[in-house]
């Protein structure tokens, strides 16, 4: 059973409107975070729809979990909720999925209730380094395992701090290591980097700046968070 719950865009989305759930049912159920409203600038708070963070992610994930259900002896269930990249909010979708997974219901209470949740036993994303930091520190309390799709601060790297946690994607230390062998390769001597604010763009140029003894940099931050 697939069960979407449609996410309106408004300039500023209410607490209801961005705890709704896209859901598909399954014996085991698998948790995500995608920013499908952006953050508006300065504030905890949800703007407009974010297509390709947050919708575009959206879709790939259920297209992939029903690819895998026709292939599975098990019925593998996915729960997506709004993190509106912001950490707030990306802990307070992750407490809701916690809650859900030990919540009660009785048949003879609550209409149309025939079973208890399904836990979550893993959760995937959200998509900003701070905010996968912080939820990573809520799941290993409880053991449950996380991955990130697009946190890249080398802190994640960390196994002893961050034990529940796994990223598919790299670091930003070896980011930053193939742009300076690239740069000394055509013996470059001035560089300009374009970096969006935040801590995994800041973690990476910080770890780039470390090679390039000989070489001129000029870093200009840009933010690309909603205006209000």
């Amino acid at each position: 059973m697939l069960r979407v719950v449609d996410v309106v865009a408004k300039t500023t989305v209410q607490q209801s409107a961005r705890m709704l759930v896209a859901e598909i049912h399954g014996e085991i159920q698998i948790g995500a975070l995608f920013p499908i409203h952006r953050q508006i600038a300065g504030s905890e708070s949800c703007g407009e729809i974010w297509e390709q963070y947050g919708i575009q992610r959206s879709e790939i994930a259920m297209l992939t979990v029903k690819q895998l259900n026709e292939e599975l002896p098990f019925k593998l269930g996915l729960s997506i909720r709004d993190s509106c990249w912001t950490e707030r909010i990306a802990m307070e979708q992750t407490i809701a999925f916690l809650r859900e997974g030990v919540a009660q219901c009785s048949c003879c209470q609550t209409p149309g209730c025939n079973k208890k949740s399904v836990p979550v036993v893993a959760v995937i994303g959200p998509g900003k380094s701070s905010s996968t930091i912080a939820v990573q520190n809520l799941l290993q309390v409880f053991r449950i395992p996380q991955v990130g799709y697009s946190a890249t601060t080398p802190d994640l790297s960390d196994k002893e701090q961050f034990g529940y946690f796994l990223r598919v994607v790299p670091s930003d230390v070896f980011q930053a290591q193939a742009i300076n062998r690239l740069l000394h390769h055509y013996n470059w001597t001035y560089v300009a980097v374009l970096y969006s604010a935040g801590m995994g763009s800041l973690t990476g140029i910080q770890f780039f700046q470390i090679d390039i003894f000989s070489i001129f940099l000029y870093s200009i931050q840009l933010s690309f968070l909603s205006e209000k």
